[in-house]
């Protein structure tokens, strides 16, 4: 007959080999905002990021575009890269996940032993939703499995995922009026439907991607405001609500 012992052994060790079938962890300090192009996603994140740091500390909490190719040195040459070569939008994509990459290990992670917050514009999701958007099958297997065996993000899992939506009306009125526009930004209100179609795909993967710990997702709407004092004061409600409602707590 097994002691005691003898079975709590054999638990543990079972425990830890499940623990070893996932490769994705999640982490309650990081907090990824997600959304398609003209929604204010950038906006949203550093007021989000000012809540946070009024409450932990400006050295506490952190800002990061994840797929901005600029904030460190590994980044800054893949955006030079990026900049000098005439590529594919297949090849840029490439440049992308080797920016989320980077991102990760020289900004993301270091913050993270640190104990600080993070608070990333954008993640994964991302690379999956431009694949989708294309519909190009073959694509959307490779960044899910890319994203899946955690060689995107070195094994880290957002704790935190905000999704943000907004109407197909109000996103094309809101990418006309910005100054600085993307030539990949949906320019017809059928492309901005197709975008929104997309992102809704890639946050189901995201959300059924297998892991280890909890992780909470929270959904906000976000209208358009055209009056840019009234936008202000309605954006920083919707980062007050967010901060509230996310769970910066460890997970036992």
């Amino acid at each position: 007959m097994n002691s005691p012992e003898s079975s709590k052994g054999f638990f543990e060790s079972k425990e830890s080999v499940e623990k070893e079938r996932y490769s994705l962890t999640a982490e309650p300090r990081l907090v990824t905002i997600d959304g398609i192009d003209g929604l204010g996603k950038s906006t949203i994140a550093k007021k989000l990021v000012k809540k946070l740091q009024e409450s932990f500390g400006e050295d506490k909490v952190i800002f990061v575009n994840s797929t901005k190719l600029s904030g460190s040195p590994k980044r800054e040459r893949i955006g030079m890269r990026a900049k000098q070569e005439n590529i594919t939008a297949s090849r840029l994509e490439t440049y992308y996940i080797a920016g989320v990459k980077s991102a990760y290990e020289e900004v993301i992670i270091p913050a993270l032993l640190k104990g600080k917050i993070v608070v990333a514009d954008r993640s994964e999701v991302d690379l999956l939703r431009y694949s989708f958007w294309r519909n190009d099958k073959e694509s959307v297997e490779k960044r899910h499995e890319y994203i899946r065996n955690g060689t995107v993000t070195h094994g880290l899992w957002a704790g935190n995922r905000i999704f943000l939506e907004s109407g197909a009306n109000d996103t094309l009125a809101n990418l006309k009026s910005r100054k600085n526009n993307s030539p990949d930004d949906p320019t017809s209100l059928e492309e901005v439907k197709a975008n929104i179609d997309a992102q809704k795909e890639a946050e189901k993967s995201i959300e059924l991607m297998p892991h280890q710990g909890e992780i909470k997702i929270i959904r906000e709407k976000v209208e358009r405001v055209e009056d840019e004092e009234e936008r202000e004061e309605y954006l920083n409600k919707i980062a007050e609500r967010l901060s509230a409602n996310l769970d910066l707590s460890e997970k036992k």
